[in-house]
Protein backbone atom coordinates (compact mmCIF):
# COMPACT_ATOMS: atom_id res chain seq x y z
CA UNK A 1 0.00 0.00 0.00
CA UNK A 2 1.42 3.22 -0.93
CA UNK A 3 1.45 6.54 0.95
CA UNK A 4 -0.81 7.78 -1.36
CA UNK A 5 -3.65 5.46 -0.09
CA UNK A 6 -3.84 5.92 3.48
CA UNK A 7 -6.18 8.30 4.51
CA UNK A 8 -5.18 11.60 5.15
CA UNK A 9 -7.39 13.26 8.00
CA UNK A 10 -8.03 16.89 8.57
CA UNK A 11 -5.64 18.24 11.91
CA UNK A 12 -7.60 21.26 12.70
CA UNK A 13 -10.83 19.35 12.73
CA UNK A 14 -9.17 16.29 14.76
CA UNK A 15 -8.39 19.42 17.12
CA UNK A 16 -11.47 20.99 17.36
CA UNK A 17 -12.93 17.66 18.03
CA UNK A 18 -10.98 16.38 20.92
CA UNK A 19 -11.24 20.24 22.75
CA UNK A 20 -14.77 20.13 22.49
CA UNK A 21 -14.96 16.05 24.10
CA UNK A 22 -12.26 17.74 26.92
CA UNK A 23 -9.02 16.17 25.34
CA UNK A 24 -6.46 18.59 25.07
CA UNK A 25 -4.25 17.72 21.87
CA UNK A 26 -0.14 17.56 23.04
CA UNK A 27 1.14 16.55 19.89
CA UNK A 28 0.10 17.58 16.34
CA UNK A 29 -1.80 15.30 14.57
CA UNK A 30 0.84 16.04 11.00
CA UNK A 31 3.60 14.07 13.00
CA UNK A 32 1.00 11.15 13.71
CA UNK A 33 1.14 9.84 10.48
CA UNK A 34 0.83 6.30 9.84
CA UNK A 35 3.64 4.49 8.50
CA UNK A 36 3.86 2.86 4.81
CA UNK A 37 3.34 -0.34 6.27
CA UNK A 38 0.34 0.55 9.31
CA UNK A 39 -3.57 1.03 8.18
CA UNK A 40 -3.97 5.06 8.88
CA UNK A 41 -7.20 4.35 10.62
CA UNK A 42 -5.86 1.99 12.92
CA UNK A 43 -2.85 4.20 13.77
CA UNK A 44 -5.10 7.29 14.96
CA UNK A 45 -7.68 5.13 16.80
CA UNK A 46 -4.19 4.20 19.08
CA UNK A 47 -3.71 7.89 19.92
CA UNK A 48 -6.97 8.82 20.45
CA UNK A 49 -7.26 5.62 22.91
CA UNK A 50 -3.71 7.03 24.85
CA UNK A 51 -5.28 10.27 25.30
CA UNK A 52 -8.47 8.65 26.66
CA UNK A 53 -5.99 7.02 29.35
CA UNK A 54 -4.48 10.71 29.99
CA UNK A 55 -8.07 11.93 30.67
CA UNK A 56 -9.01 9.40 33.12
CA UNK A 57 -6.36 9.75 34.85
CA UNK A 58 -6.84 14.01 34.57
CA UNK A 59 -10.06 13.90 35.83
CA UNK A 60 -9.20 11.20 38.66
CA UNK A 61 -11.43 8.36 37.64
CA UNK A 62 -14.95 9.86 37.43
CA UNK A 63 -17.05 6.77 35.70
CA UNK A 64 -19.58 9.47 34.58
CA UNK A 65 -17.58 11.31 32.78
CA UNK A 66 -15.11 9.32 31.27
CA UNK A 67 -18.54 7.05 30.26
CA UNK A 68 -19.71 9.93 28.22
CA UNK A 69 -16.35 11.26 26.77
CA UNK A 70 -15.91 7.29 25.92
CA UNK A 71 -19.13 7.12 24.01
CA UNK A 72 -17.61 10.33 21.95
CA UNK A 73 -14.35 8.80 21.48
CA UNK A 74 -16.01 5.96 20.07
CA UNK A 75 -17.94 7.95 17.44
CA UNK A 76 -14.92 9.62 16.77
CA UNK A 77 -13.45 6.18 16.04
CA UNK A 78 -16.01 5.00 13.61
CA UNK A 79 -15.58 8.75 11.54
CA UNK A 80 -11.95 8.48 11.16
CA UNK A 81 -12.06 4.53 10.35
CA UNK A 82 -11.40 3.85 6.36
CA UNK A 83 -14.66 2.59 4.63
CA UNK A 84 -15.46 1.97 1.29
CA UNK A 85 -18.06 4.81 0.32
CA UNK A 86 -21.53 3.59 -0.48
CA UNK A 87 -21.38 0.13 1.69
CA UNK A 88 -22.26 -0.69 5.27
CA UNK A 89 -20.24 -1.01 7.95
CA UNK A 90 -18.58 -5.07 8.26
CA UNK A 91 -19.80 -5.59 4.43
CA UNK A 92 -16.67 -6.24 2.47
CA UNK A 93 -15.71 -3.82 -0.41
CA UNK A 94 -17.12 -3.89 -3.26
CA UNK A 95 -14.98 -5.93 -6.06
CA UNK A 96 -13.90 -2.97 -8.81
CA UNK A 97 -13.52 -4.00 -12.36
CA UNK A 98 -9.98 -3.45 -14.19
CA UNK A 99 -10.23 -0.52 -16.06
CA UNK A 100 -11.10 -1.39 -19.96
CA UNK A 101 -8.73 -0.74 -22.31
CA UNK A 102 -9.42 2.23 -24.94
CA UNK A 103 -9.57 -0.32 -28.21
CA UNK A 104 -11.81 -2.35 -26.31
CA UNK A 105 -14.27 0.28 -25.71
CA UNK A 106 -13.78 1.35 -29.35
CA UNK A 107 -17.59 1.25 -31.57
CA UNK A 108 -18.08 -1.73 -33.05
CA UNK A 109 -21.34 -2.75 -35.09
CA UNK A 110 -22.98 -5.49 -36.47
CA UNK A 111 -20.86 -5.68 -39.51
CA UNK A 112 -17.73 -5.94 -37.56
CA UNK A 113 -15.80 -6.07 -34.75
CA UNK A 114 -12.29 -5.44 -35.36
CA UNK A 115 -11.51 -2.53 -33.04
CA UNK A 116 -11.79 -4.83 -30.23
CA UNK A 117 -9.25 -7.21 -31.72
CA UNK A 118 -6.97 -5.24 -32.83
CA UNK A 119 -4.76 -5.86 -29.89
CA UNK A 120 -4.93 -9.90 -30.04
CA UNK A 121 -2.49 -12.24 -32.04
CA UNK A 122 -4.23 -13.93 -35.11
CA UNK A 123 -2.16 -16.26 -34.97
CA UNK A 124 0.13 -17.58 -32.24
CA UNK A 125 1.29 -20.96 -30.92
CA UNK A 126 0.27 -21.13 -27.55
CA UNK A 127 -3.65 -23.41 -27.51
CA UNK A 128 -6.56 -22.23 -25.82
CA UNK A 129 -7.58 -18.99 -24.63
CA UNK A 130 -5.02 -17.19 -23.33
CA UNK A 131 -5.00 -15.53 -20.09
CA UNK A 132 -4.77 -11.55 -21.16
CA UNK A 133 -7.16 -11.96 -23.65
CA UNK A 134 -9.66 -13.95 -21.31
CA UNK A 135 -11.60 -10.16 -20.73
CA UNK A 136 -12.30 -9.80 -24.18
CA UNK A 137 -12.93 -13.31 -25.22
CA UNK A 138 -15.89 -12.90 -22.71
CA UNK A 139 -16.68 -9.53 -24.05
CA UNK A 140 -17.24 -10.72 -27.63
CA UNK A 141 -19.14 -13.97 -26.35
CA UNK A 142 -21.49 -11.44 -25.00
CA UNK A 143 -22.02 -8.91 -27.82
CA UNK A 144 -22.65 -11.92 -30.00
CA UNK A 145 -25.10 -13.08 -27.89
CA UNK A 146 -27.12 -10.15 -27.52
CA UNK A 147 -27.13 -8.70 -30.87
CA UNK A 148 -29.97 -9.00 -33.11
CA UNK A 149 -30.13 -12.30 -34.83
CA UNK A 150 -31.92 -11.42 -38.11
CA UNK A 151 -29.45 -8.54 -38.41
CA UNK A 152 -26.56 -11.03 -37.64
CA UNK A 153 -27.34 -12.86 -40.74
CA UNK A 154 -27.70 -10.35 -42.83
CA UNK A 155 -24.21 -8.92 -42.12
CA UNK A 156 -22.93 -12.43 -42.82
CA UNK A 157 -24.71 -12.83 -45.96
CA UNK A 158 -23.62 -9.16 -47.22
CA UNK A 159 -19.82 -9.84 -45.88
CA UNK A 160 -20.22 -13.04 -47.72
CA UNK A 161 -21.13 -12.07 -51.08
CA UNK A 162 -18.46 -9.20 -50.95
CA UNK A 163 -15.78 -11.88 -50.28
CA UNK A 164 -17.14 -13.85 -52.84
CA UNK A 165 -17.46 -11.39 -55.85
CA UNK A 166 -13.62 -10.45 -54.98
CA UNK A 167 -12.41 -14.53 -55.14
CA UNK A 168 -11.68 -16.50 -58.19
CA UNK A 169 -14.98 -18.26 -57.57
CA UNK A 170 -17.62 -15.24 -58.46
CA UNK A 171 -17.90 -17.56 -61.67
CA UNK A 172 -20.06 -20.19 -59.62
CA UNK A 173 -23.32 -19.50 -57.89
CA UNK A 174 -22.67 -17.92 -54.49
CA UNK A 175 -24.17 -20.84 -52.78
CA UNK A 176 -20.72 -22.74 -54.18
CA UNK A 177 -18.49 -20.39 -52.64
CA UNK A 178 -16.02 -22.27 -50.73
CA UNK A 179 -16.07 -20.35 -47.18
CA UNK A 180 -13.80 -22.48 -45.40
CA UNK A 181 -11.24 -22.29 -48.32
CA UNK A 182 -11.62 -18.84 -48.41
CA UNK A 183 -11.55 -18.27 -44.54
CA UNK A 184 -8.11 -20.32 -44.36
CA UNK A 185 -6.23 -18.70 -47.10
CA UNK A 186 -6.73 -15.34 -45.93
CA UNK A 187 -7.91 -15.12 -42.38
CA UNK A 188 -6.90 -11.82 -41.88
CA UNK A 189 -9.59 -10.43 -43.59
CA UNK A 190 -12.27 -12.46 -41.76
CA UNK A 191 -11.27 -11.96 -37.97
CA UNK A 192 -13.87 -9.91 -36.45
CA UNK A 193 -16.46 -10.05 -39.06
CA UNK A 194 -19.65 -12.19 -39.05
CA UNK A 195 -20.17 -15.36 -40.76
CA UNK A 196 -22.23 -18.32 -41.68
CA UNK A 197 -21.28 -21.62 -41.68
CA UNK A 198 -23.24 -24.67 -42.64
CA UNK A 199 -22.41 -28.82 -42.57
CA UNK A 200 -22.27 -31.68 -39.41
CA UNK A 201 -20.66 -31.10 -35.47
CA UNK A 202 -19.03 -33.47 -33.30
CA UNK A 203 -17.27 -33.25 -30.06
CA UNK A 204 -19.35 -31.51 -28.10
CA UNK A 205 -18.92 -30.56 -25.05
CA UNK A 206 -19.91 -28.06 -22.08
CA UNK A 207 -18.27 -26.80 -19.18
CA UNK A 208 -18.26 -23.97 -16.62
CA UNK A 209 -17.04 -20.26 -17.65
CA UNK A 210 -14.33 -18.75 -15.84
CA UNK A 211 -15.28 -15.45 -14.04
CA UNK A 212 -16.21 -12.77 -16.14
CA UNK A 213 -18.84 -9.73 -15.92
CA UNK A 214 -20.77 -10.21 -19.02
CA UNK A 215 -23.02 -13.04 -17.21
CA UNK A 216 -21.90 -15.91 -18.89
CA UNK A 217 -22.01 -19.12 -16.51
CA UNK A 218 -21.00 -21.98 -19.56
CA UNK A 219 -18.85 -22.70 -22.37
CA UNK A 220 -20.36 -25.14 -24.79
CA UNK A 221 -17.65 -25.49 -27.56
CA UNK A 222 -17.98 -28.11 -30.39
CA UNK A 223 -15.92 -28.95 -33.83
CA UNK A 224 -18.34 -27.86 -37.53
CA UNK A 225 -16.60 -30.01 -40.46
CA UNK A 226 -18.46 -28.35 -43.53
CA UNK A 227 -18.15 -29.76 -47.26
CA UNK A 228 -15.40 -27.73 -48.65
CA UNK A 229 -13.22 -28.20 -45.23
CA UNK A 230 -12.73 -32.04 -45.57
CA UNK A 231 -11.17 -33.13 -42.36
CA UNK A 232 -10.77 -29.72 -40.99
CA UNK A 233 -12.67 -28.48 -38.10
CA UNK A 234 -13.81 -25.12 -37.18
CA UNK A 235 -13.93 -24.73 -33.36
CA UNK A 236 -17.39 -23.26 -32.50
CA UNK A 237 -17.81 -21.49 -29.32
CA UNK A 238 -21.28 -20.48 -27.99
CA UNK A 239 -22.92 -19.75 -24.83
CA UNK A 240 -25.75 -22.56 -25.19
CA UNK A 241 -27.06 -25.68 -26.80
CA UNK A 242 -30.05 -26.32 -27.72
CA UNK A 243 -32.68 -28.50 -26.20
CA UNK A 244 -31.97 -32.01 -26.71
CA UNK A 245 -28.84 -31.55 -28.26
CA UNK A 246 -26.43 -34.57 -28.44
CA UNK A 247 -23.27 -33.89 -25.92
CA UNK A 248 -19.86 -36.15 -27.29
CA UNK A 249 -18.17 -37.15 -29.44
CA UNK A 250 -21.29 -38.48 -31.67
CA UNK A 251 -21.89 -36.61 -35.26
CA UNK A 252 -24.38 -34.47 -35.49
CA UNK A 253 -25.75 -33.43 -38.79
CA UNK A 254 -27.63 -30.22 -40.89
CA UNK A 255 -26.23 -28.11 -38.68
CA UNK A 256 -25.80 -24.07 -39.48
CA UNK A 257 -23.91 -21.28 -37.03
CA UNK A 258 -23.55 -17.47 -37.44
CA UNK A 259 -21.51 -15.66 -35.69
CA UNK A 260 -17.91 -13.72 -35.51
CA UNK A 261 -14.27 -15.00 -36.74
CA UNK A 262 -12.24 -14.35 -33.35
CA UNK A 263 -8.85 -15.44 -34.46
CA UNK A 264 -7.25 -18.55 -35.71
CA UNK A 265 -7.22 -21.57 -32.61
CA UNK A 266 -4.05 -23.72 -31.86
CA UNK A 267 -4.94 -27.09 -31.45
CA UNK A 268 -2.80 -30.72 -31.21
CA UNK A 269 -2.94 -32.87 -33.87
CA UNK A 270 -1.93 -36.52 -34.03
CA UNK A 271 1.25 -34.98 -35.67
CA UNK A 272 1.90 -31.54 -34.82
CA UNK A 273 0.15 -28.59 -33.98
CA UNK A 274 -2.45 -26.77 -36.46
CA UNK A 275 -4.28 -24.01 -36.68
CA UNK A 276 -8.49 -23.85 -36.60
CA UNK A 277 -10.88 -20.62 -37.04
CA UNK A 278 -12.55 -19.88 -33.88
CA UNK A 279 -16.01 -18.87 -34.17
CA UNK A 280 -17.66 -17.11 -31.11
CA UNK A 281 -21.46 -17.85 -32.34
CA UNK A 282 -24.69 -16.64 -31.06
CA UNK A 283 -26.60 -19.89 -31.24
CA UNK A 284 -26.51 -23.20 -32.69
CA UNK A 285 -29.40 -24.18 -35.33
CA UNK A 286 -30.28 -27.62 -35.05
CA UNK A 287 -33.29 -29.62 -36.44
CA UNK A 288 -33.88 -32.80 -34.41
CA UNK A 289 -34.03 -36.24 -36.40
CA UNK A 290 -37.57 -36.79 -35.06
CA UNK A 291 -38.74 -32.69 -36.43
CA UNK A 292 -36.97 -33.46 -39.50
CA UNK A 293 -38.76 -36.24 -40.27
CA UNK A 294 -41.87 -35.09 -39.64
CA UNK A 295 -41.12 -32.20 -41.41
CA UNK A 296 -39.49 -33.80 -44.78
CA UNK A 297 -42.51 -34.24 -47.47
CA UNK A 298 -39.63 -35.54 -49.63
CA UNK A 299 -41.30 -39.14 -50.01
CA UNK A 300 -44.50 -37.67 -50.83
CA UNK A 301 -42.99 -36.41 -53.68
CA UNK A 302 -41.31 -39.41 -54.67
CA UNK A 303 -44.20 -41.39 -54.35
CA UNK A 304 -46.06 -38.63 -56.78
CA UNK A 305 -43.07 -39.21 -59.43
CA UNK A 306 -43.61 -42.71 -59.37
CA UNK A 307 -47.24 -42.51 -60.00
CA UNK A 308 -46.40 -40.13 -63.15
CA UNK A 309 -43.83 -42.12 -64.72
CA UNK A 310 -46.46 -45.12 -64.39
CA UNK A 311 -49.04 -43.33 -65.60
CA UNK A 312 -46.79 -42.30 -68.47
CA UNK A 313 -45.42 -46.00 -68.85
CA UNK A 314 -49.43 -46.97 -69.50
CA UNK A 315 -50.45 -44.57 -71.99
CA UNK A 316 -47.58 -45.03 -73.99
CA UNK A 317 -48.44 -49.14 -74.00
CA UNK A 318 -52.04 -48.56 -74.60
CA UNK A 319 -50.78 -46.22 -77.59
CA UNK A 320 -48.57 -48.53 -78.58
CA UNK A 321 -51.71 -51.60 -79.04
CA UNK A 322 -53.83 -49.28 -80.57
CA UNK A 323 -51.25 -48.51 -83.74
CA UNK A 324 -50.52 -52.06 -83.86
CA UNK A 325 -54.10 -53.24 -84.45
CA UNK A 326 -54.99 -50.18 -87.43
CA UNK A 327 -52.28 -51.82 -90.04
CA UNK A 328 -53.21 -53.88 -92.72
CA UNK A 329 -53.01 -57.44 -92.93
CA UNK A 330 -51.43 -59.17 -95.56
CA UNK A 331 -54.07 -61.50 -97.89
CA UNK A 332 -52.20 -64.02 -100.68
CA UNK A 333 -54.33 -63.67 -103.94
CA UNK A 334 -54.09 -65.29 -106.93
CA UNK A 335 -52.34 -63.15 -109.97
CA UNK A 336 -54.54 -62.26 -112.88
CA UNK A 337 -55.14 -65.50 -116.15
CA UNK A 338 -53.32 -62.90 -118.86
CA UNK A 339 -50.06 -62.80 -116.98
CA UNK A 340 -49.60 -66.44 -116.15
CA UNK A 341 -47.45 -67.63 -118.72
CA UNK A 342 -48.49 -71.22 -120.31
CA UNK A 343 -46.79 -74.43 -120.54
CA UNK A 344 -44.86 -74.09 -123.97
CA UNK A 345 -43.67 -70.49 -123.34
CA UNK A 346 -42.00 -71.99 -119.95
CA UNK A 347 -40.61 -74.52 -122.51
CA UNK A 348 -38.94 -71.78 -124.68
CA UNK A 349 -37.04 -70.42 -121.93
CA UNK A 350 -33.13 -70.43 -122.24
CA UNK A 351 -31.53 -72.36 -119.08
CA UNK A 352 -28.51 -70.58 -118.33
CA UNK A 353 -25.43 -72.56 -119.30
CA UNK A 354 -27.12 -75.55 -121.68
CA UNK A 355 -25.52 -75.67 -124.94
CA UNK A 356 -27.06 -73.95 -128.18
CA UNK A 357 -30.60 -75.33 -129.70
CA UNK A 358 -30.97 -77.20 -126.18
Amino acid sequence: MTSSSIPQHDDSKLQDILEIIGIQPVVSMSSCRAPRHSSGGRFTRDIIKDRASSVRLRHGGDSSLCASRGVCLLLLVLLLSPRVPGKAWGQPPERISPPVSPTRSSPVSVETIQPWLAEIPLKTRRGGILPEEAELYYQVLGYVRDVDSAALKQAARNFLQERWRQSKYRSKPFEKFPVYVDLYQHPEEYQGRPVTMTGHLQRSVASPAGENLFAIDQICEAWLFTEDSQANPTVVVTTHFPENFPIGEQTVDRVTVTGYIYRMYTYEARDTGRFAPLLLAQKIEWIPPEELGANDRSWIWMMLGLLVMLLVALLLGAAWTRRTRQQPSFVSRELPGEIISSPEARSEVKRPGGPPGS
